[in-house]
């Protein structure tokens, strides 16, 4: 019992790659015995993440590869159809004959029908700001003028400051 559960551990948790599943538990033991010898307790599990990185990265190429073949073999497939049929049009591709604009009014008619007139949208004695503010409190222009940057003598104290606190810590 415990070696067939060992067995489904080992396949699902560690060995996703679908040319190690004729690979039996032994095998598999002897394999993670070898590379924790060449590589090392402490380099092993960065191994381990940089390739389940790359078949993550394998997996999302390969069925974005698939999502575009079925998607152009779709196209194909209607190009075909639509060839097949020839002469005949459809209604997708049919213009209306009208062009295109039979219930919507035309713009003489939405102004005449409109109840709201310009007056009425916005009362005269509202004031229009173009001050931009948050709750009532004006915002801060970000000034990009060359003489308000900050001088480097600033920028390399700071990092002078934050080294320091590095090397305390």
């Amino acid at each position: 019992m415990t070696h067939h559960l060992l067995h489904i551990i080992l396949r699902n948790a560690i060995v996703p790659l679908l040319f190690l599943e004729f690979i039996g538990t032994t095998e598999l033991l002897v394999i993670a015995f070898v590379a924790l010898i060449i590589f090392g307790p402490r380099k092993l599990p960065e191994l381990g993440r940089s390739l389940g990185k790359s078949i993550g990265e394998f997996k999302r190429a390969s069925e974005d590869f698939k999502r575009t073949w079925e998607r152009e073999v779709e196209v194909e497939r209607v190009e075909r159809d639509l060839r097949i049929d020839g002469g005949t049009t459809h209604a997708i591709t049919d213009a209306p004959s009208d062009g295109g604009y039979g219930a919507m009014p035309s713009a003489g008619e939405y102004v005449e029908t409109n109840p709201y007139t310009p007056a009425e949208a916005i009362p005269a004695d509202t004031e229009l700001s173009t001050e931009r503010s948050i709750d009532g409190q004006p915002i801060a222009r970000a000034s990009f003028d060359a003489e308000e940057e900050t001088p480097a003598e600033t920028v390399t104290a700071a990092a002078a400051d934050r080294s320091r606190k590095k090397d305390w810590l």
